[in-house]
């Protein structure tokens, strides 16, 4: 179905959010997480979040991706000293252990309310976000709205012109502008503002899209919501060349030269692509099978890169920042397949009333005690949440 929408949530992202939004919220806030109340609170803030981009977008279908314990990718790191996502530092001042079983019990409510929650051993959220795209996107022609502040999910943004079909991501955390940024393509862009050539709607509706009237509207629902173009091709690119601080994934190459480390910095990058012609990974790749990227990097970087194989570093770089399935080990596609159709029919239900209460109805986090807060906030005595936030650093979330 091309017109269906699916809302797909980036779990883990979405909980540390919240679990730090509690913590650092002043007046009101939690910080150790040691009892069942505290924790009531971030799992209400989690559903209450859920419940506002759920009303604001009417998604056909809701899916949730959870993080495994143990990524893959940790094994590209097997010959290192390093871990992947290893620069991120665990806050020994909170009770993670209460915090686990809180998030795990709210999954498996998720579960019982009729949420998919797709959650594979090795696989990270990034990746099922992929491989659900490849399914619903590429294979079935459905539309989604991905939800993560996780930059990596910007490179999933797609557009199809000739089918009018996309996906999109979501960043609920508003900026310094208070705007909460929605990423779409050029094409997108142009496709929502009736900038393109698809036939006026027949007297029938046969190619009336519902879904494009929708996110025409939904400013009027939140007008902090601020539309962003950004090239998907462009961000993987730049991943694959300079790395991710973040995920703690290295730059394509550094070495030291008199004690001072030298990476392929964003500059760099843009000159390597600019002077190849390379827009896509693709290019990237037959510029490698031609022997024209070594010889660049060499000129760029200034050094020689007789210490690595290039060919290996490339492979390796993709498998730590692209999400591509292709890349990804066959036990994960293979587990997903079967994933898929044991959740065929799950995930659907009428979204635009939807509320906290209706989510943690009869579970412990919703007792007959609790005050509902004003519209999406967390505690019962904040008047106005946001100007007690504080930035949050991405390197400490764990």
């Amino acid at each position: 179905m091309a017109n269906r929408l699916n809302l797909i949530f980036d779990f883990n992202n979405m909980a540390m959010r919240a679990l730090f939004t509690c913590g650092y919220a002043g007046e009101g806030s939690v910080s150790t997480f040691d009892t069942d109340e505290e924790c009531a609170i971030l799992i209400r803030k989690i559903a209450t979040d859920m419940a506002y981009v759920m009303r604001t977008f009417a998604p056909d279908r809701t899916i949730v991706l959870c993080d495994a314990k143990s990524p893959w990718r940790n094994d590209l790191y097997e010959d290192s000293d390093e871990n992947y996502k290893g620069t991120r530092v665990k806050d020994n001042t909170k009770n993670w252990d209460k915090i686990w079983e809180a998030l795990n019990e709210y999954k498996e409510i998720l579960k019982a309310k009729g949420f998919v929650v797709s959650e594979i051993n090795h696989a990270e959220a990034d990746d099922l976000a992929a491989l659900w795209k490849k399914t619903l996107y590429t294979e079935n022609g459905e539309n989604i709205l991905f939800v993560s502040s996780d930059r990596d999910w910007v490179q999933l943004i797609d557009f199809n012109s000739n089918l009018t079909r996309f996906c999109a991501c979501f960043n609920p955390i508003a900026d310094n502008k208070k705007q909460k940024k929605l990423y779409i393509t050029e094409a997108f862009n142009a496709w929502i503002n009736g900038e393109d050539n698809t036939p006026k709607t027949d007297i029938f509706f046969n190619n009336y899209n519902l879904q494009k009237d929708k996110f025409k509207n939904v400013k009027t629902k939140d007008v902090k919501i601020s539309y962003t173009i950004e090239n998907p091709n462009s961000v993987v690119l730049d991943k694959i060349m300079c790395g991710d601080d973040g995920d703690n994934a290295p730059a394509f190459y550094t070495y030291y030269k008199n004690g001072k480390k030298t990476r392929v910095t964003a500059t760099k990058a843009k000159k390597i692509f600019e002077d190849l012609n390379i827009t896509s990974v693709k290019d990237l790749c037959q510029a490698n099978e031609a022997d024209a990227l070594k010889p660049e990097i060499e000129k760029v970087m200034k050094k020689e890169l007789d210490d690595i194989d290039v060919n290996e570093r490339l492979l390796r770089q993709r498998q730590l920042v692209e999400l591509n399935p292709i890349l990804f080990p066959e036990e994960i596609v293979s587990s997903f397949n079967y994933h898929i159709a044991d959740t065929e029919n799950i995930g659907y239900f009428p979204t635009d009333t939807i509320k906290l209460d209706t989510i943690l109805s009869n579970t412990k986090y919703l007792n007959k005690d609790y005050k509902k807060p004003k519209e999406n906030g967390i505690f019962d005595n904040l008047k106005d949440l946001e100007k007690y936030i504080k930035p949050i650093n991405s390197n400490s979330l764990f």
